[in-house]
């Protein structure tokens, strides 16, 4: 069936031309004296024979060229359908490259909500002026100085604090926002060990996957106003959880649960896990001479 089917469309395609039709009439009258005595008057069969001969050359003299022009015709087919192939790949590549995670990184903020376990007392919100923050975004879990790929700030205008009214205390969730377009507090950067601020600048977006590990350097929430908040390890906040929110290009969002830990030193930190996150120990150093500590160590406890 699929011989039968194959040979009426190719005698279809040969019938479609005059050429073909005089290529098949010659086919087939030699077929004929090839295989038949018809007609059996010698004289008559030779005239037949040279006449189906001429048709069947005619046929292929008016072949020859529509095979040319169909040769051409094909080329240019292959031709168009290369550059149609080529098009296709660069608009491919195009999408690819535009798509919003793979777009180098032109902005980032981020957003952190820490619940402080509290008192039953009700506390004002943050008024001091001098009030800073920031957090380091470190590729992998453990900082080396070298590893910070964002490191953004924030002012007593970017902070937010709620009370939590329960049975037997009032707990605290301070909302704050950290933004790059903050002048970069080099002793900040002094104090975690990390030099320039934002060095995945310009990276596509979806090299932030490499963050593992964050840390926050904001001061104590409950501290008291006397106290020395960054190398007094009694005084410390209570972190019940929290939830940070890094924000690329305005439109990629990850997000970092903050694990329970003592708020001290002026230090929160969390590192990827099998099961979540946890703390990540934070060498800490004291620039001031002669040093009141040496080998401290922030682990969250």
């Amino acid at each position: 069936m699929r011989f039968i089917s194959y040979l009426l469309s190719s005698i279809w395609e040969l019938i479609r031309e005059p050429g073909g039709i005089l290529v098949l009439v010659g086919v087939a009258g030699e077929c004929i004296f090839e295989w038949t005595n018809w007609p059996r008057n010698e004289e008559q069969r030779k005239k037949l024979k040279r006449s189906f001969g001429l048709l069947l050359i005619l046929g292929l003299a008016i072949e020859l060229p529509e095979s040319a022009r169909l040769r051409k015709l094909a080329g240019d087919a292959n031709e168009r359908a290369a550059q149609l192939t080529q098009s296709n790949l660069l608009l491919a590549l195009q999408i690819e490259t535009n798509r919003p995670e793979n777009r180098p990184i032109e902005t980032i903020s981020a957003h952190a909500s820490i619940l402080v376990k509290g008192d039953k007392f009700v506390r004002p919100p943050i008024s001091d002026p001098n009030w800073r923050a920031s957090i380091a975004f470190i590729s992998g879990t453990n900082l080396t100085g070298s590893n910070v790929v964002f490191s953004l700030l924030a002012t007593v205008a970017d902070v937010e604090m709620f009370n939590i009214l329960g049975t037997n205390r009032t707990d605290r969730e301070y909302s704050v926002n950290f933004y790059q377009s903050h002048a970069h507090d080099r002793m900040t950067a002094k104090y975690l060990g990390f030099g320039q601020p934002n060095p995945g600048l310009g990276q596509p977006a979806n090299s932030f996957n490499r963050v593992e590990s964050l840390i926050l350097q904001i001061p104590q929430f409950e501290m008291p106003p006397e106290a020395d908040e960054a190398w007094d390890a009694t005084n410390t906040d209570e972190i019940i959880s929290g939830e940070v929110r890094a924000t690329l290009n305005s439109s990629l969002t990850w997000e970092f649960e903050i694990p329970s830990q003592k708020h001290k030193y002026g230090v929160i930190s969390c590192k990827k896990a099998a099961n979540g996150t946890e703390i990540m120990p934070v060498p800490l150093m004291d620039f001031v001479f002669p040093p009141r500590f040496t080998n401290r160590v922030y682990d969250g406890k």
